[in-house]
């Protein structure tokens, strides 16, 4: 019996009303397909990353940064655009009640980063930082890893952390403009904290299958992703945030490599 195809996910938050849409995306997914499929839900982008190259995850939701850096088995199939385009922004935040006004304020303060191939959640605000002359090692207090975006949040609410590091999508996609969904907007907490610190345009997230999935299904698989958003608009918009998908240009992902190289002659990451 052919055994379900795989969808491997990080949940930007956990609460009853994502996992059930969640599921929504996923039985679509194999209806439009004609076979089963059966969610994969992850505690963090490591044991994503983990069980795709295991070969345990077929098809995956992930951050543009995981996929290049940790998912070498993988193709991307299609990009998430959010208020008509396909890339999105960083934040640094902090309560609305945090006596912080600048990025220079957050020296010597705790942050909770999300993990550390998130685009948003982790490296493109260290590069931005870097890029205004900020030596980013050391310069914050304690350092927390928590594994998803919701987690983040909650930390900064709660203030078990001073700063927290996750996405936001802006109108036409300007940062000066009005922000239409972040990190802290899908979990109910816009009005609990402010932005302090907002990163360049970063490529927006994918779906990515493993090669020799995508090789064995052809183009039936990128059309039943591509038709996800149609089929199912609430429920993929509850899971990731996006309007629609678009399937990735061949140079998509080109201006986050520049991004990478840069990180890595900073040293801000390794290899």
């Amino acid at each position: 019996m052919e055994r379900p195809l795989q969808f491997g996910l990080v949940p930007v938050h956990e609460d009853p009303e994502t996992h059930a849409a969640i599921d929504v995306v996923v039985q679509t997914l194999g209806e439009t397909l004609g076979r089963d499929c059966a969610p994969a839900r992850c505690a963090s982008p490591r044991e994503l990353a983990e069980r795709f190259e295991a070969g345990e995850i077929d098809v995956a939701w992930s951050s543009p940064t995981l996929a290049l850096t940790e998912l070498p088995s993988g193709t991307p199939l299609a990009a998430s655009v959010r208020q008509g385009v396909a890339y999105y922004h960083g934040v640094l935040f902090v309560r609305r009640d945090a006596p912080l006004a600048g990025p220079t304020a957050m020296a010597g303060r705790s942050v909770g980063w999300v993990a550390p191939t998130s685009a948003s959640g982790y490296l493109f605000a260290r590069v931005a930082l870097a890029s205004l002359g900020v030596d980013v090692r050391g310069f914050f207090g304690e350092e927390r890893f928590l594994g998803s975006h919701g987690a983040v949040v909650d930390a900064v609410v709660a203030g078990e952390t001073e700063v927290g590091a996750t996405f936001a999508v802006f109108a036409d996609g300007d940062a000066s403009g009005a922000m239409l969904t972040s990190g802290f907007t899908q979990a109910g907490q816009s009005d609990a904290v402010r932005i302090l610190f907002c990163t360049p345009p970063i490529p927006s997230d994918l779906i990515v299958a493993r090669r020799e999935v995508d090789l064995a299904m052809g183009p039936s698989l990128r059309d039943a992703v591509l038709a996800l958003p149609t089929r199912a608009p609430e429920a993929v918009t509850r899971v990731t945030g996006a309007e629609c998908f678009e399937a990735c240009r061949p140079r998509f992902l080109d201006p986050l490599k520049v991004q990478l190289a840069d990180a890595r002659t900073l040293g801000l990451i390794d290899g």
